[in-house]
């Protein structure tokens, strides 16, 4: 595997290190920008959008600390980031909100069942408590940013969509 980021790496189980953990890979921060973009991009859906996200992120991360380590982990998440591009891509017409959250919450699923995974039966709890506050500050503060400006924005969606799909192959081809 080229690029790997949820396996076999040592975490400091602490608020602290949670916290700080989404901020040291770019996966990590892909995923959080796209989300906080989906949320700018549908704003009648966005508080819903940013809480199956957090939601998605505990729910995974609590079945991957009793699971445990799930194969193909790594090919999952660059395919829920391209789909998260594919969000941005779509006309906001072409998307219903209940599909937006149901693909929110399957991209938290699938990164927060990342980290369960690494947890190998130790306390997850302060670990997950900071990762999922970064998550939302990220999340929310690109949303704030982007809603600043959305009228300047409007024609990049498209462009930030294709570059997210694109960080999202190259992560699941790497992970080949």
């Amino acid at each position: 595997m080229i690029i790997v980021a949820h396996i076999n790496h040592s975490l400091p189980l602490s608020f602290w290190g949670g916290f700080t953990h989404p901020l040291t890979g770019w996966d990590h921060l892909v995923m959080l920008i796209s989300v906080g973009l989906i949320a700018v991009r549908y704003q009648n859906d966005r508080v819903k959008i940013i809480t199956t996200l957090l939601l998605g992120l505990l729910f995974g991360g609590s079945l991957g600390a009793v699971l445990g380590a799930v194969g193909l982990i790594e090919i999952l998440i660059g395919i829920t980031l391209a789909i998260g591009g594919l969000f941005l891509i779509q006309s906001r017409r072409e998307r219903r909100g209940r599909e937006i959250v149901f693909g929110v919450a399957t991209v938290g699923l699938i990164h927060g069942l990342a980290h369960g995974g690494e947890m190998n039966g130790l306390n997850p709890i302060p670990f997950f408590g900071g990762m999922v506050t970064c998550a939302f500050l990220m999340t929310a503060g690109v949303g704030l940013l982007f809603t600043i400006w959305k009228n300047q924005w409007r024609r990049e969606f498209a462009f930030c969509g294709v570059t997210i799909v694109m960080c999202g192959l190259i992560k699941a081809i790497g992970a080949v």
